[in-house]
């Protein structure tokens, strides 16, 4: 059972630039609450980097990006 996310993360989500597809992407995962570990695997991407995009301190690649837009589609 996932424990949720931590409210340091909720924080910093909710105050960087909401422009930023990875935020976006974490403000939904947040908000419905699906785990770090499942979207890096939905993605093929590592736990660090999804974080490092929800907090909007790294942007996706390109490749990354279309599956991102395809996640956020299917969420």
């Amino acid at each position: 059972m996932p424990r949720g996310y931590d409210t340091n993360l909720v924080a910093q989500n909710a105050s960087a630039d909401e422009k930023r597809i990875g935020v976006l992407l974490g403000r939904v995962c947040i908000s419905k609450g699906i785990p770090v570990q499942q979207v890096a695997s939905d993605l093929g991407a590592t736990r660090q980097a999804v974080y490092n995009w929800f907090r909007g301190t790294a942007e996706p690649n390109r490749a990354y990006t279309a599956l991102i837009r395809k996640f956020l589609a299917a969420s």
